[in-house]
């Protein structure tokens, strides 16, 4: 899962690189929110992995927590990104 995160950042700051105006802060938005989401996704299996049978610990709630907030962040700027594109 991480090289998925890790190509999908390299592809968006390419994409932020040759964008601009508000074409060029959307790119830069979702990479924000691709970087959350690819960190609590990686503390949150961490945790798992340490601490079996623990689920329901405030820690890993957090950790899910982000990651569904921040995965919602990132559809909203893809969308206002692709919005904008059908504009052009």
């Amino acid at each position: 899962m991480r090289l998925n995160f890790k190509r999908m950042l390299i592809v968006l700051a390419a994409v932020a690189l040759l964008g601009t105006g508000s074409v060029f802060a959307s790119p830069k938005e979702v990479t924000f929110h691709a970087a959350r989401v690819a960190a609590s996704t990686q503390a949150a299996i961490v945790y798992l992995n340490e601490n079996q049978g623990r689920r329901f610990v405030s820690e890993y709630r957090d950790h899910l927590t982000t990651i569904a907030d921040s995965s919602e962040d990132m559809k909203q700027a893809v969308d206002r990104f692709l919005d904008y594109e059908k504009t052009q």
